[in-house]
This record gives structure tokens, sequence and C-alpha cells, in this order.
């Protein structure tokens, strides 16, 4: 008999969650997300596993090949993924301490996700540096879509 570990509370890496024995694959439910193309909102409550669905997305989308076992990566479940480029904003680690400081610490960590695309962004707001960001990445993905390397 396998012995499991403690119950993964709090955590928001699904690489950790799996070794503990108790991952729930819930790709089932990103798969209809997804293909229904239409705007959603999805509000969970505090400490709910909104990271952590985030984390098992952008892992298997880094890492396919090591995923085969969960329901997005199988092919009969007919999902082919396309890549696109993706703004991830951990709020954990931006200073908000006063709101000057909220402000620029989030417009630098635009620009280092711009900085891994090679666009350039404009800053003069949060919302403008958000915007610019956004333009340039939907600019992006028509210029290489037909390449593949998004």
């Amino acid at each position: 008999m396998r012995k499991i570990g403690a119950l993964p509370i709090g955590y928001s890496d699904v690489k950790s969650v799996i070794e503990t024995g108790y991952y729930v694959d819930k790709t089932k439910y990103a798969q209809a997300l997804i293909e229904k193309r239409n705007p959603i909102f999805i509000a969970r409550p505090r400490r709910f596993g909104k990271s952590l669905f985030i984390d098992t997305l952008d892992t298997y989308v880094e890492e396919r090949k090591k995923f085969l076992k969960i329901h997005i990566a199988r092919p009969e479940n007919g999902y082919t993924w396309k890549k696109y480029p993706i703004i991830k904003i951990d709020f954990s680690g931006v200073s908000n301490n006063v709101p000057e400081e909220l402000s620029t610490s989030i417009k630098m960590v635009l620009k280092e996700i711009a900085l891994s695309y090679n666009v350039k962004i404009e800053d003069a707001t949060v919302k403008d540096t958000l915007r610019s960001l956004v333009l340039q990445l939907i600019n992006l993905q028509g210029t290489v879509e037909n390449k593949g390397n998004i």
C-alpha cells in the first residue's frame, strides 16, 4: 500500500500536489471552458485553488509530454492545444504598501512579460501598460500564428 503525505493545503504548484497523491484532475472542465470561446468570469473564494488551476494549465502547456495522464492531454478527448501569449500576474509578489508602489510594481511585471515576448509597450499608467501589452500580443499572435511559434 502506498503511503501518502499530508493534504496539500495552500499548494499552488501542481507538481507538488501530484507528488502528495491527492491530485484531482479538473482539466475536463478547463477544456469545456476553453472550447466555449465566450468570455468567462470565474469567482472562487480565497484559498479555493485558483492559482493551482492556473498552474496546472500552465505546466501542461509547457511540459505537455509529462502530463499525458490528465484529461485535456489525452488525444481521445479531441482537444488540440493552441499556444497563445499568456499574461500571468502573481499578485503575491507585487509590492502594495502604497498606491504608487503598487502601480509601479504592476507596470514592472507587465514590462517583464512584454520583454519575454520581445515586444515594446507604453507605460504611462497601469491601464495603458496593460492595454499596450494586450495589443502588442494580439499583433504578435497575428504575425506568428502561421509559424506555430506561440
